[in-house]
């Protein structure tokens, strides 16, 4: 059944499933693991004369004194109160009725003796006062945290409350995701299921979500693992004719955190798993030379390049540096970014399909799904951070590809995919011989023109400045 489309669910027709994939909910399995936003506190009944100013409880009480009144417009004012053994709580409605008569909402509440009334109590010209409070005329069903669910017009929360009440009938199709050593550390997963959606309490609410949370990032954790060894990828063959030159024709001498890294990425494309790795460093570590190698080994082998940049002006600067280098040694190079003109990007789209070009460099562009190549065998990203991992993966799926990605921002999100797993990291910690000290300064808001002054004038030096 959890496989099953929503329109099995009592209540949902065509047009509702509809309504109901806006909130990504297309199987009877995604209600069920859509799990509330936030929740409200039904834990406790209290009675009106317990009302403080800033609570947001459930009360219950004898309705007295409704009345309706007569607005601008179509609007009308519902008051009434809510009264206590010894005090009264006032309560507020704003509606609207488009016909003679009582509005919809006051029929509901005429003739209701007691009355249950969830909402935030506030400071009113009568004492305190609930405006626009959720109104019960019984009980209300689950006594707890009581779940909210984000919504789409068209759709109301009862409505949400009866698809997962439906979908929990079939809880018994849910099966254990954990190994067995590590069940007994945490509550069942049908369990933690149930309550998520309807807690009894705050306690019974933290060990299901505890459970929930640690689920998906092992989930993940395996998945991100999956994803590194699925699949048989190139081995790229030790260093040829074109990298060799290059490397010897380098006008600078590498550093030692350069080598490694080269070091390290020629171990990862000769072998026959793919690579997954990190390149970080800052500004000016030199970073770009070692993609620049991994680039032109890849080329040696046969294979095409696709390196992949965050914006159009990055992606020129990075062409530029490329068809500098790359020219002389005979690799033929191409830009591909959203605003190339068409009978351009027709002939570069060719090239890539036929294998004439070895190096693009690009935008999103990139992975547009007319993007083919002939023999993609290495993905470079750079700016990392402004990627996703769908993205990435978009790139390096367009073949057998072994994957770099390059990021001189050590980002929490950077971190966490090369612990998850993702991604294997390397960091260049030195600098290239002869680079000037960093200066940096903390500058008070008020000197900005200052700032801009000296920029100016830098830029009017010859310099470079962001």
């Amino acid at each position: 059944m959890l496989e099953h489309p929503v329109t099995v669910i009592p209540g949902i027709g065509k047009s509702r499933a509809k309504l109901a994939a806006k909130l990504d909910l297309e199987t009877v399995r995604d209600v069920l693991f859509s799990f509330p936003r936030t929740y409200k506190d039904y834990t406790h009944i209290f009675s009106p004369d317990k009302a403080e100013i800033g609570m947001e409880k459930l009360f219950a009480g004898e309705l007295i004194d409704l009345r309706e009144k007569k607005l601008q417009g179509k609007r009308r004012l519902i008051q009434a109160r809510l009264l206590g053994k010894r005090r009264a709580l006032t309560l507020s409605w704003f509606t609207f009725s488009y016909h003679r008569g009582y509005s919809y909402q006051y029929n509901q509440l005429q003739n209701k003796h007691r009355l249950w009334v969830y909402g935030q109590v506030k400071s009113g010209l009568y004492g305190p006062e609930i405006v626009g409070g959720e109104f019960y005329a019984a009980e209300p069903k689950h006594l707890g945290l009581f779940p909210v669910y984000p919504l789409v017009s068209g759709i109301t929360h009862q409505m949400r409350l009866n698809w997962i009440e439906f979908a929990l009938q079939h809880l018994n199709e849910i099966e254990e995701c954990l190994p067995p050593d590590l069940i007994d550390k945490f509550i069942d997963r049908k369990q933690a299921i149930n309550s998520i959606h309807f807690p009894i309490n705050h306690e019974e609410l933290t060990q299901a979500r505890r459970r929930l949370i640690f689920e998906e990032f092992f989930l993940f954790h395996i998945s991100l693992g999956l994803i590194k060894r699925k699949g048989n990828y190139v081995v790229h063959k030790p260093d040829g004719k074109i990298t060799k030159a290059f490397l010897a024709n380098l006008p600078f001498k590498l550093t030692n955190g350069q080598k490694q890294a080269i070091n390290i990425v020629r171990e990862d494309m000769e072998s026959d798993q793919q690579m997954r790795r990190l390149i970080q460093g800052d500004v000016g570590s030199g970073k770009t030379v070692v993609a620049k190698y991994a680039s032109l080994k890849a080329v040696d082998s046969h294979g095409q390049v696709a390196i992949m940049v965050p914006t159009e002006v990055l992606a020129k600067q990075m062409y530029a540096r490329i068809y500098r280098d790359f020219k002389p040694l005979g690799v033929t190079t191409a830009l591909l970014v959203g605003n190339t003109r068409i009978k351009q990007q027709e002939e570069i789209l060719k090239g890539l399909a036929n294998g004439d070009i070895s190096i693009a460099v690009g935008t999103h562009a990139l992975i547009s799904e007319k993007v083919e190549f002939a023999n993609l065998t290495l993905a470079i990203v750079d700016e990392q951070h402004r990627f996703g991992v769908r993205q990435r993966i978009a790139l390096s799926d367009k073949g057998k590809a072994d994957l770099i990605v390059m990021s001189a921002t050590p980002i929490p999100r950077s971190l966490a995919l090369s612990l998850y797993g993702d991604l294997d990291t390397t960091l260049i910690q030195d600098k290239p011989p002869g680079r000037k000290k960093i200066d940096t300064r903390l500058i008070h808001p008020k000197q900005r023109d200052d700032v801009y002054r000296f920029l100016v004038s830098r830029v009017n030096q010859g310099e470079q400045g962001f």
